[in-house]
């Protein structure tokens, strides 16, 4: 529109003053002067006709435009004529600016982008913590205690997840689930695009079967059918009605849920010593995450004295909180790293543009002669400046397109190689910020780059520059710009260099850590029995007995055994103990373990080692004595200066059989290769020695064969 405009009115101005000299031209003849003598005395009189016009636009506010068009196209002609120049350029500002583009779009999405939830800085997750600063859940004993008597949470939310088979309409399939108690949809501030969420009759000691879809599994498994609501799924073997679908890009913590389920926990049978709990709560209004700190942590220590004269038999209580905002939950491990990336791609542009404002200064010595004709001919200093520095914007922007276009591919090819760890993959892409990004990065690049070429360019000797062979002076001073220049490269990419070489080192360091086990062919499933089926212990263990007897009788198989939790798999179960003949609790240590639930041929298997006593054998069945294996973590932090093998403990809870440590096993990595392992017990599944999980458990199997 404005170009429009200014076009009609240069037209309407030329007109004018074409019609005014042409009346004063007639003037003159009519008083007798020829026509060449009228046409050359009235241009004298007029003036100069471009300064006028010039004058004319300035009044009307658009010299502006006009100029900045003009730069445009003498810019775009320049760099047309050497595209060789340009395209190296071009290509080097692309790489640079489609590197940080992408990682950005990475940084964004996992850091930078809100939760999908309602003020997600009053959501907080309540641990406890254990060893090594590492966190533990809670017992339904301490969350239904902590949800009643604290005064800072508008309400507590439990949730437990695992995995589950469904069945019913197309495929069966193995899905991720999240069992919570009612309310937990109202702490995190988000209901169900569809349906509804779960009452606090549906979430009772029996609970309803009814079920809330994720927006992935409705748009997956029931090609987003309108009318799902109130139809029925087979979750192993169990029916189960349909009540809500939660909304698009809705998902909780890091795990990819696909349903939601009530919990169903009963505050008269508690288990004070299973920590199978998870909690998340939301702050109440105007109170600090330090304030609610401060009250759990002593309502934790008066509850735990309390629950030791509740539960004499023993109980897993707890004297401190770990309360964690649920952002932290989700993105504070890889913050650091994103970050340090993002950094560390930075620098590659700052190489770039470096790279480019040496090329620049080199070919602004070609072009002395011409710019020092420019200046002879009235062009200011800073009009040469906006000039070249319009160049430089020309090449940035297209160097930007061009990025933006390298940046779809990088992007692609960094989240299909992302860890599975990373939190909220799923949201990277192009997206208006990383627009916004990708062009701010290009118009600063340009700046970056041609600013110093532009400055010394601009000075420019007439008499030294003019004259064959002056150009001496000029020249020595660019070669000092440039190789500053290229020191500030080698700086640059030395930084870098010390960086990757860090890394590189920290990586060989993680492969030298003995994981504990032998990975080597070694193959694993998961596999979980609907408990409608399979109801009793003796049932799950005559079922896992005869699987693990017919995969021991394939072609190539060595061993096969089952597991609760496979090792790095980063799940975990934790319970108290009793030690025989030593008090339970002692002021400085608090005696509790994570436990896996093993068979007779697990530490065979899976390559785990024995450091003393004997592995599990065919007479440990269920009415023989119970054993129990314990890692080297859990011998030495309990037994420091005491033989271990045949010492005895209990999980402390009525009814729980005494078990006698038969073997001491290498510690393994469950956590991460850069965790320290915490203590671990390992019980046999023949023998039931947690019988409240090994009934519900999932099992992983691991078969160790020979690869032909």
């Amino acid at each position: 529109m404005k170009f429009r405009l200014w076009r009609r009115r240069e037209n309407d101005l030329d007109e004018e003053i074409q019609t005014h000299l042409e009346m004063a031209i007639r003037d003159r003849m009519e008083r007798g002067e020829s026509a060449e003598q009228a046409r050359s005395s009235v241009l004298r009189e007029f003036g100069n006709v471009g300064l006028i016009k010039e004058v004319t636009r300035d009044m009307w506010g658009l010299r502006s435009l006009e100029t900045l068009l003009q730069d445009l196209r003498y810019g775009i002609r320049v760099l047309l004529k050497k595209p060789g120049f340009t395209f190296v350029v071009v290509l080097t500002l692309a790489i640079g600016i489609g590197a940080n583009t992408a990682v950005f779009s990475i940084v964004h999405g996992v850091l930078f982008r809100p939760l999908p939830y309602k003020d997600t800085e009053r959501i907080i997750t309540i641990w406890e913590p254990s060893r090594g600063g590492h966190t533990l859940g809670l017992t339904d004993l301490e969350f239904f205690d902590f949800r009643q008597q604290n005064t800072v949470f508008e309400d507590i939310a439990a949730y437990a997840t695992g995995s589950t088979n469904l069945s019913g309409r197309v495929e069966p399939e193995r899905v991720v689930v999240t069992w919570v108690s009612s309310g937990f949809f109202s702490v995190l501030g988000v209901q169900p695009a569809m349906g509804r969420a779960f009452t606090s009759e549906e979430d009772s000691p029996d609970p309803a079967r009814v079920a809330v879809l994720s927006y992935g599994l409705w748009r997956r498994h029931f090609g987003s059918d309108p009318d799902v609501i109130g139809q029925q799924i087979s979750l192993n073997g169990n029916s189960r009605t349909i009540i809500g679908v939660m909304p698009k890009g809705f998902q909780f913590v890091s795990k990819e849920v696909d349903l939601w389920l009530p919990l169903g926990l009963d505050p008269a049978n508690v288990s004070p010593g299973d920590r199978s709990y998870n909690a998340v709560a939301r702050l109440n209004q105007n109170v600090t995450l330090e304030q609610a700190r401060a009250e759990m942590n002593t309502l934790a220590g008066r509850l735990a004295e309390e629950h030791k004269k509740r539960y004499p038999a023993g109980v897993n209580a707890t004297q401190s909180l770990n309360l964690i905002p649920i952002y932290d939950l989700i993105v504070g491990d890889v913050r650091p790293v994103l970050l340090i990336l993002l950094a560390a791609i930075g620098f590659v542009l700052l190489i770039a543009c470096a790279n480019v404002a040496s090329l620049m200064l080199a070919r602004a010595e070609t072009r002395e002669k011409e710019i020092a004709i420019r200046v002879a001919l009235g062009a200011g200093r800073l009009r040469i400046l906006r000039q070249l520095l319009t160049e430089s914007l020309i090449l940035s922007v297209v160097g930007g397109c061009l990025g933006l276009f390298i940046a779809f591919w990088g992007i692609g090819a960094l989240v299909s190689v992302a860890p599975e760890s990373l939190p909220r993959m799923d949201e990277v892409g192009v997206n208006v910020a990383v627009l916004i990004f990708t062009s701010v990065v290009s118009v600063i690049s340009g700046i970056a780059f041609g600013l110093v070429p532009a400055l010394h360019s601009s000075k420019v000797d007439l008499q030294s520059s003019l004259k064959e062979g002056g150009r001496a002076t000029t020249a020595s001073s660019g070669r000092r710009i440039m190789y500053l220049l290229i020191t500030s490269e080698m700086a640059l990419a030395l930084v870098l260099l010390i960086g990757a070489g860090l890394m590189i080192k920290s990586i060989h360091h993680l492969l030298d850590v003995d994981p504990g086990f032998e990975s080597k062919n070694v193959l694993t499933a998961r596999i979980s029995l609907p408990q409608s089926r399979y109801p009793q212990p003796q049932e799950v263990n005559a079922f896992y007995k005869q699987v693990l007897e017919q995969i021991e009788a394939l072609p190539g198989v060595v061993s096969a055994g089952t597991v609760t939790a496979l090792p790095l798999s980063g799940l975990n179960s934790n319970a108290s103990f009793e030690i025989e003949g030593r008090p339970r609790m002692s002021d400085d240590v608090v005696q509790n373990a994570d436990f896996r639930i093993v068979s007779r041929e697990f530490f065979r298997s899976m390559g785990i080692h024995l450091l003393k006593g004997r592995y599990f054998e065919e007479t440990d069945q269920e009415g023989a004595p119970g054993v129990v294996i314990i890692n080297d973590t859990m011998a030495r932090s309990f037994w420091p200066d005491e033989e271990t093998i045949g010492k005895r403990i209990n999980l402390g809870v009525p009814g729980s059989p005494w078990l006698t440590i038969i073997g001491v096993a290498k510690d393994v990595s469950h956590q991460g290769l850069n965790v320290s392992p915490n203590p671990q017990m390992y019980f046999l599944q023949s023998q039931n020695a947690c019988s409240k999980s090994s009934r519900g458990a999932a099992f992983g199997g691991a078969c160790r064969a020979h690869v032909f």
